[in-house]
C-alpha cells in the first residue's frame, strides 16, 4: 500500500467562488491517490460512482504533510477496506463490494475525514 500525492492540492477555477475539494481514491490494488477533484459540480468518475475506487473528501487537508498525515492516522483502517473490496457483476456494470468489516472501517474513515480525527492518531 503506497500514498501518491498528484500534483497540486488546491485548485480554484476561474468564476468559481470556491476552491475544489481534496479527495483520496482508494484502489484496490493499494495505491492512495490524493489529489484535487477535477470535477465541477458533483460529477465523478464511472469507476468511483460504481464503487470499484473508494473516494474520500479530505476536508482539512491543504498540504501534502496533511495528506501524510491522514494517511497515516487512517492506514490500519484503509488496509481493511482495500482487503475487503471486491469487485462483482451487478447486472449492468461491475460494481464494488465491501465486506461487514470493510464498510465499518469506511465508516470511520469518512467520520475521520470530516472531523480531522485519526482511528489510530
Amino acid at each position: 500500500m503506497r500514498l501518491i500525492t498528484s500534483g497540486r492540492l488546491y485548485k480554484q477555477y476561474p468564476g468559481q467562488c470556491q476552491p475544489q475539494n481534496v479527495v483520496a481514491d482508494v484502489y484496490a490494488d493499494g495505491d492512495n491517490i490524493v489529489h484535487y477533484n477535477p470535477e465541477i459540480g458533483n460529477a465523478v468518475p464511472s469507476d468511483v460512482w460504481h464503487g470499484l475506487v473508494r473516494r474520500y473528501t479530505l476536508h482539512n487537508v491543504t498540504t501534502r504533510e496533511d495528506a501524510r498525515r491522514w494517511y497515516r492516522g487512517n492506514r490500519d483502517d484503509l488496509i481493511i477496506v482495500i482487503n475487503g473490496l471486491s469487485r462483482e457483476w451487478g447486472g449492468s456494470n461491475h460494481v464494488g463490494k465491501l465486506t461487514p468489516e470493510a464498510r465499518d472501517a469506511e465508516e470511520q474513515i469518512e467520520y475521520n475525514c470530516y472531523t480531522g480525527g485519526y482511528s489510530n492518531y
